[in-house]
């Protein structure tokens, strides 16, 4: 007698550790496959990479072109917040010049300038530092939806990131 409830609850117990386990799997598939075919379906994306971090979820992406990178990223943007439900980022990811090339230097110097600019929120003096490292009409600094745009032409280098902005503060 002592065994058969032993047995009743180890199969209880058994039912329910498969019962978890498997809303769980379905409830990351119900995300994850969708996230997926629309990062897989977009044409210019070459690669990309899906990070979970607790309730965030980083999603990196390496483009083909820098095409219409603006409509490319609103697009992406409301596709993924209609499946995201919890927090997310996208991550473009840029080519570095290497430290050979002449450009290194102004590349490391405008992204502390960047940083500079999203922690104080000086836009003109930043403007003035990025026209005389980038040039007048190499760059493009838009802000909508609470989200900064940097676009900018670097000598063979293109280079697109977007930066959430909150109460004064940035993400990545």
């Amino acid at each position: 007698m002592k065994i058969r409830w032993q047995i009743i609850i180890a199969v209880t117990l058994l039912i329910v550790l498969v019962f978890f386990v498997t809303t769980s799997v379905m409830a990351t598939l119900k995300v994850e496959k969708p996230l997926v075919s629309i990062l897989e379906g977009e044409s210019n994306i070459s690669e990309f990479i899906i990070q979970e971090d607790g309730d965030t979820t980083k999603i990196i992406i390496s483009l083909k072109s820098f095409d219409s990178l603006l409509d490319f990223h609103k697009k992406l943007d409301s596709s993924l917040d209609q499946i995201l439900k919890k927090d997310y980022t996208i991550i473009y990811n840029n080519e570095v010049p290497s430290l050979e090339h002449s450009s290194w230097s102004n590349y490391w110097r405008v992204n502390a300038t960047l940083q500079e600019l999203l922690v104080s929120g000086n836009y003109t003096e930043a403007m003035m530092v990025f026209d005389e490292l980038i040039g007048v009409d190499n760059y493009f600094l838009y802000i909508e939806n609470n989200q900064l745009f940097f676009f900018f032409n670097l000598d063979s280098y293109t280079y697109f990131n977007v930066f959430k902005l909150e109460r004064g503060d940035y993400r990545w």
